[in-house]
């Protein structure tokens, strides 16, 4: 007996001996062998990978609870002797991994930090691997009825194995077998589609040169619609049940993707480079949009507008089909180089969108619609200490996510629009066509097109990026009045609220009004902090000065003793906006003293009635909507409750006299929405329950389903005691599975008891309970409501105690939101 044990010990020791003898003689593993896709792997992976293909195939189930199966055969040519290990992306449970085939044969192979490890002394010149698979999650979207995947910025790896980098460009071929019935779409056209076993079988086409974050697929319970009477035919898919909403929107939404290609085509000089252009409208989309190559996904509610849509959401949704469409070129057909320039393609995208919508809406001032729909965005995270630069240094793809945001999507464009005039339109125009076609199905950084838009200028562009790009925040602006014995100067100090003394070059104008007229003048800012301007070269004081009146510079305002020139009762220079003609110079007046409340921490109590007469006097829809998100703002998170109570009355009965003397149909929709967010008077709440419980208003409006299931949010929130009699009647009003689904999650956000917001709160914790992003950010923002405000603060320790998993399990505005 005693001797049988010895054997026993001694084999196992042996058998310890060996493997740590095998550990000692394989060649250690790189330093940044780690989670996510380090830069360092990134490059090392460029210089050993050419001519990736994959072929892959999923097998869908219907229940979105049960496992995706999956096959990948991976092509590649291999650069022999780069280093000892060979790395694939996989993050997923490892025992994911069912099997590696290297050309052929099976081959050792190691699953660990979200990586598959494969030795290259195995490897040839050309290699095929073959892996069978369990599909990972997280970069899946699936629900009842469908599923699509979402893999921006580094999510392919998280559900099949790959080289998930943006330089790493490959081709894809896609087999999909999907429950009976069921549409598929992804980036290359369908080959076939047949039925095998009761199932459907998708084959598609190889697809064009992508990155892995615009590879993409959506299978579903979709109805198509197919377009063919522009130069390009395209397919639409969506789910609406409401065959009037279809029928009201269907063709402006085709018409306005047929007219952005064809600006972009003849802007950038090059035809549409890709196989098929469709785009599948998705319930809960997370974004607005993704440009998938060839399969763009959006949210429906973004291009299924109602009847009533305001001019904001038409021109949102033109504003959309223009940036998804121009990121073909921008972004798709040249990608970046790694996702420190991800803001290279949404800057584009948003640049060009801008000037795409121009010729679809003539009435519309576009110089206005540039400036509201960039500046105070951008503002809203430059003002603050958490700021960052455009372009942001970039060590891992694990941490891309957090590089989006108004920076990127609107400071950039308002810096795009500086380089267009700094170059001219005509050369700045011939540099991006030299870079599209120069990159044309690769990749290229920043610094790569400021070389090729260099040629292009005598101004130093590395030295413009430095300040503009590559450094965060904005200036200050302070103005002040200078009454000199012979002449009124006019001095503009920039300060940098960092104190690092940076100049941001730029110009500004300044107009100057007189009791016999307006004089205007564009001053510069180049290496210099100060100007000083004269004002009149006689001693005449002036009435009043205006900045910025063109609406381009880009800073906040500090107006010192400017404010001395004006008749108004408070400590800051609002002027009077009724004298001022031009809407975009009004515009930026209102910015302006927006921007300088928040600059200097204080607010005047007469700021909320000036609103309101501005207001008034306002003529155009976009200047109006500002100020009513301003009146918004002011009255919701800058007025204590017992300030809001003397106000409210006072702005009810304004945004009703708005609503029924305006003649814009849309902006009377708008002073609609404003008066359902203020409501807060017995007797508005009460009119607010009968326009709901009638399904019809007293203005001449056309309300929708959905403007009715806000209103039942908005109510219930003001009559807890009828909150779920509310809340309960307006879920059985809707008969779409979409949107009934997307209220019956929401209900509990808005539930009287505590104790079930406190559990549904509870519930956001688990990651599976956050799945639809879209849903959650809504019914977060009426958990936390102002008028909840006193509750709904016991969540915020949890909420920043969560917020890095929510980094890492979330999408990548999820986190913000």
């Amino acid at each position: 007996m005693k001797l049988s044990k010895l054997t026993s010990y001694s084999g196992i020791l042996i058998a310890i001996i060996f493997l740590l003898f095998i550990q000692c003689t394989q060649p250690p593993k790189p330093e940044f062998f780690q989670p996510g896709i380090p830069l360092e792997l990134a490059d090392m992976r460029v210089q050993q990978v050419r001519n990736i293909h994959y072929d892959l195939s999923f097998n869908i189930p219907a229940d979105p609870q049960e496992a995706i199966a999956g096959n990948l055969k991976l092509t590649f040519d291999f650069q022999i002797g780069v280093d000892d290990y060979f790395f694939l992306d996989f993050n997923a449970d490892p025992a994911f991994v069912e099997g590696v085939l290297l050309n052929g044969a099976a081959i050792e192979y190691e699953v660990d930090k979200e990586h598959i490890v494969l030795p290259t002394k195995a490897f040839d010149t050309k290699n095929t691997v073959e892996i069978k698979f369990t599909a990972g999650e997280t970069g899946l979207n699936r629900r009842e009825g469908f599923m699509y995947t979402l893999f921006v910025p580094d999510r392919a790896s998280t559900v099949f194995p790959c080289f998930d980098q943006p330089n790493l460009k490959a081709t894809f071929k896609l087999t999909l077998e999907v429950p009976s019935g069921w549409e598929a779409l992804s980036n290359g056209p369908v080959l076939t589609q047949t039925v095998k076993n009761g199932r459907g079988l998708f084959a598609f086409d190889i697809s064009d040169v992508m990155s892995t974050y615009l590879f993409s697929f959506a299978a579903g319970e979709f109805e198509k619609i197919v377009y063919t009477e522009g130069k390009y035919p395209m397919t639409m898919y969506h789910r609406e049940s409401d065959s009037s909403k279809v029928a009201d929107n269907v063709n402006q939404i085709f018409k306005l993707h047929d007219e952005s290609l064809q600006w972009l085509e003849e802007y950038t000089g090059i035809d549409y480079p890709f196989k098929k252009f469709d785009f599948i409208l998705i319930p809960g989309f997370q974004y607005g949009g993704m440009e998938h190559v060839g399969a763009i996904q959006y949210r429906a509610s973004s291009l299924f507008l109602e009847p009533s849509a305001t001019n904001n959401q038409l021109l949102s949704r033109a504003s959309l089909i223009a940036h998804e469409t121009a990121h073909m070129w921008f972004g798709n057909l040249v990608t970046m180089e790694w996702f420190n320039d991800v803001w290279m393609k949404e800057v584009f995208a948003n640049f060009m969108a801008a000037k795409i919508i121009n010729p679809q809406f003539p009435d519309i001032n576009h110089d206005l619609r540039f400036l509201l729909a960039h500046y105070p965005r951008a503002y809203s995270v430059d003002r603050t200490k958490g700021t960052h630069p455009i372009r942001q240094p970039l060590e891992n793809l694990k941490q891309a996510g957090t590089l989006y945001g108004p920076i990127i999507y609107q400071k950039a464009p308002i810096i795009m629009r500086k380089l267009e005039q700094l170059l001219e339109e005509n050369n700045f125009k011939a540099g991006i066509q030299e870079y599209l076609k120069t990159y044309a199905f690769g990749n290229a950084s920043w610094l790569e097109l400021i070389k090729i838009l260099d040629t292009r200028t005598e101004e130093d562009l590395d030295k413009w990026s430095k300040i503009w790009v590559e450094s965060s925040g904005r200036p200050v602006v302070r103005t002040e009045f200078l009454e000199g014995a012979e002449e009124n100067l006019l001095q503009l100090s920039m300060l940098d609220p960092t104190d690092a003394n940076k100049v941001w070059p730029q110009e500004i104008s300044v107009g100057f009004r007189f009791e016999d007229g307006v004089t205007a003048r564009a001053l510069s800012f180049r290496d210099l902090p100060t100007i000083t301007a004269p004002i009149r070269a006689q001693t005449i004081r002036p009435v009043a000065i205006t900045v910025n009146t063109d609406g381009q510079f880009y800073g906040a305002f500090d107006f010192g003793n400017t404010i001395k020139l004006t008749d108004w009762p408070f400590s800051y220079p609002l002027l009077n906006t009724g004298r001022i003609n031009d809407p975009v110079t009004r515009g930026a007046q209102y910015l302006n003293v927006f921007e300088y409340f928040l600059h200097k921490m204080e607010f005047s109590p007469d700021y909320p009635l000036h609103l309101e007469r501005f207001l008034f006097r306002e003529s155009d829809p976009l200047n109006a909507e500002l100020l009513l998100d301003h009146i918004e703002t002011v009255y919701w998170r800058w007025l204590p409750a017992d300030k809001r109570i003397h106000l409210m009355r006072r702005y009810e009965i304004m945004l009703d006299q708005m609503i029924k003397i305006t003649e814009d149909e849309k902006l009377r929709k708008s002073y609609f929405e404003t008066l359902v967010s203020l409501m807060s008077s017995e007797e508005q709440i009460v009119a607010m329950l009968a326009i709901w419980r009638d399904q019809k208003t007293k203005y001449d409006l056309k309300l929708s389903e959905s403007d009715f299931t806000r209103l039942a949010y908005e109510l219930a929130i003001r009559l807890p005691e009828e909150a779920r009699d509310i809340l309960e009647t307006q879920r059985d009003r809707i008969t779409n599975p979409d949107r009934k689904a997307r209220f019956e999650f929401i209900m509990p956000a808005l539930d009287s008891d505590s104790t079930v917001r406190d559990a549904f709160f509870q519930s956001l914790l688990d990651p599976a309970n956050r799945t639809q992003e879209a849903w959650v950010n809504t019914a977060l923002r009426y958990l936390h409501h102002p008028l909840r405000a006193n509750s709904s603060i016991a969540y915020l320790e949890a909420t920043l105690a969560e917020l890095e998993e929510i980094q890492m399990t979330g999408d990548i505005f999820f986190p913000t939101g």
